[in-house]
C-alpha cells in the first residue's frame, strides 16, 4: 500500500472510531434517560448526572410492578417531568398504574402527582405528608420558580394531595407481591416514609437517605433521623434506592 493509501486507511479507521465513540456515548446517555432495573419488577431513576431544577434536582423515582398493576414511588418536580416518567414506565411495563406513593411532600418528589391521578392512580402518603403539602400548596409553585424552574417547565403543573393516608404502616397487595409503606418517626421531614419490597429485599428510602449529595436539612429532625437510619441499617435489604444519588 502506498503511503497515501496508508494515511487514508488510518483516517478511515480514526473516523470510524470517532463515529463509534459518539454512538456509544449517545447510547449511554439514552440509557441514562430511562429507568434502571434494580430487581425483578423494580425499576428506578438512579444517580441523575444533571441535578438541575429542570431534572428534578436529581431526584430518584421508581416503580414496583406486580401481577395486577404498578406502584409508583414519587412523581418528580412537574407535569413535564411526570410525563417523561410515564413514558419511561410504559417502556418497561404495560400494567396499569394503580398507586402513587409520595415518600414526602417536597416539590421534587410530589409535584407530578396530577399526571398520575389523571391516569386513575390513587396517591398515598403519610398523614403528615398530606398535611405539609396542603399547608404549602399556595406557595410551592412559586418556590419552584425561585429555585430555577421556568413557567414553560411548570406548565400544567398543579398540586394534588394524597387521597389515601396512613400513620405507622400500610401494605399494598399487587396480586403476587406485597409493598410495605413504613413510618418510624420524623427524619428528613416529619412525614418521610420508607417503601419496602420484601420479596426483592429492595428499599426506596426517599430523602431519608442521600448518597453523594448533601441532604436538605430544612425540615429535618436530626435526633430522630439518626434513629430512622439505624432502623434502615437493621433491615434485610439487598438494594437501597436513595432519594438522590447512586444505589
Amino acid at each position: 500500500m502506498t503511503k497515501c493509501g496508508d494515511r487514508n486507511m488510518k483516517g478511515i479507521v480514526v473516523g470510524l472510531f470517532i463515529v463509534m465513540a459518539g454512538f456509544l456515548s449517545y447510547a449511554a446517555d439514552a440509557a441514562a434517560e430511562g429507568l434502571t432495573k434494580i430487581a425483578d419488577g423494580v425499576f428506578s431513576y438512579i444517580d441523575e448526572k444533571k441535578p438541575i431544577p429542570a431534572r428534578s434536582f436529581g431526584a430518584n423515582a421508581g416503580i414496583i410492578v406486580g401481577r395486577d398493576g404498578i406502584v409508583v414511588v414519587d412523581t418528580l418536580i412537574s407535569s413535564k417531568d411526570a410525563q417523561r416518567f410515564i413514558r419511561d414506565i410504559k417502556a418497561v411495563s404495560d400494567k396499569p398504574i394503580k398507586y402513587v406513593v409520595n415518600t414526602h411532600y417536597h416539590l421534587d418528589h410530589a409535584l407530578g402527582n396530577s399526571d398520575f391521578t389523571t391516569l386513575g392512580a390513587t396517591v398515598v402518603s403519610h398523614m403528615n405528608c398530606k398535611k405539609n403539602l396542603r399547608a404549602n400548596s399556595s406557595t410551592i409553585l412559586q418556590r419552584a420558580k425561585n429555585y430555577g424552574l421556568t413557567d414553560e417547565h411548570l406548565q400544567g403543573t398543579r398540586v394534588v394531595e394524597p387521597s389515601l393516608i396512613f400513620n405507622d404502616k400500610m401494605e399494598i397487595d399487587l396480586g403476587n407481591r406485597r409493598v410495605e409503606f413504613i413510618y418510624t418517626g420524623a427524619s428528613h421531614t416529619d412525614g418521610s416514609i420508607l417503601v419496602y419490597l420484601p420479596d426483592a429485599k429492595t428499599l426506596f428510602a426517599g430523602d431519608i437517605l442521600f448518597t453523594n449529595f448533601h441532604p436538605n436539612m430544612r425540615d429535618g429532625d436530626i435526633a430522630s433521623w439518626i434513629k430512622v437510619l439505624d432502623y434502615i441499617s437493621s433491615m434485610d435489604v439487598n438494594a437501597i434506592i436513595p432519594g438522590h444519588g447512586p444505589l
